[in-house]
């Protein structure tokens, strides 16, 4: 049985993450065209799990789903234990990811427990 969980993030973390992510799209979107239109075609599609550090499931969504905004990655599925599976146009994209800088921004928006506004997050008694 899947409980749910309320949809709570730190509201000015989340206006700054999309500032973020916005200048990672950009950037990515710059490397993509030169990759794309290089004399030597600078491609070489790789297939990784990336481990996420999320404590929450829709801070394992939100991580997923912006990789897969960024382009030149692909967030392909989320296993059980947490990896994201990432398909991306070329060994060097994935450094950042690796590095853990989006998954750290990410994980800074997930309530935290005792958060006052936040209340019980499951509640399997009635």
């Amino acid at each position: 049985m899947h409980k749910g969980q309320p949809l709570y993030f730190r509201f000015f973390g989340v206006i700054q993450y999309c500032i973020w992510l916005v200048g990672q799209i950009l950037l990515s979107n710059f490397d993509v065209v030169r990759r794309v239109f290089s004399p030597t075609l600078d491609i070489k599609p790789i297939l990784k799990a990336i481990p996420s550090y999320q404590k929450t499931e829709l801070g394992r969504v939100v991580y997923a789903n912006s990789i897969t905004l960024t382009p030149g990655t692909v967030a392909i599925n989320i296993a059980k234990n947490g990896d994201v599976l990432v398909h991306a146009l070329h060994a060097d994209v994935l450094t950042d990811l690796e590095e853990g800088t989006m998954g750290k921004r990410v994980s800074r928006l997930e309530p935290k427990i005792g958060d006052t506004l936040l209340g019980p997050i499951v509640s399997g008694d009635k």
